[in-house]
């Protein structure tokens, strides 16, 4: 069965990017910790429904400033656990906004291994932060860059 997740992890590979998915059971505390975090009552998904105070741009190619704020920084991406439970491991940050470009897109999550920031682009085409993401966000917008 095809999954997001592999889609990820097949085109990561062809393009070199290291890449690896966290186990099953790891994954689980990532989406639970990230929601008890970020999420709105109870930690529901999706995380960033509900809550008007995380700064937001909306554009249908916002997703690409991901790159600029974790650069060469781990990070893990990750997706409503409905969507697909795997959660993916990039050693240099930049490389998810490579590998997104070169798979299908739905509405996906950023975050560090600290858990510390979130970044989420949604199907609305609003890119979405928390964290320690929410000040860089916040001026992007009031610079009206894109």
């Amino acid at each position: 069965m095809w999954t997001l997740a592999q889609d990820v992890l097949n085109a990561a590979k062809g393009m070199g990017v290291a890449a690896s998915a966290l186990a099953l059971e790891e994954s689980a505390v990532v989406h639970r910790d990230l929601a008890a975090r970020y999420g709105r009552a109870a930690g529901r998904w999706p995380l960033w429904d509900g809550r008007a105070e995380y700064p937001a741009i909306q554009d249908a190619a916002a997703w690409r400033l991901i790159a600029e704020f974790v650069h060469d920084d781990p990070c893990l991406l990750l997706w409503d656990p409905a969507t697909d439970r795997t959660v993916i491991r990039f050693e240099r940050g930049r490389d998810v906004v490579q590998v997104l470009g070169d798979v299908h897109r739905s509405e996906f999550y950023v975050t560090d291994p600290a858990l510390s920031l979130m970044l989420c682009f949604n199907h609305h085409d609003f890119l979405i932060a928390a964290g320690r993401a929410a000040k860089w966000l916040e001026v992007r917008r009031s610079q009206g860059q894109t």
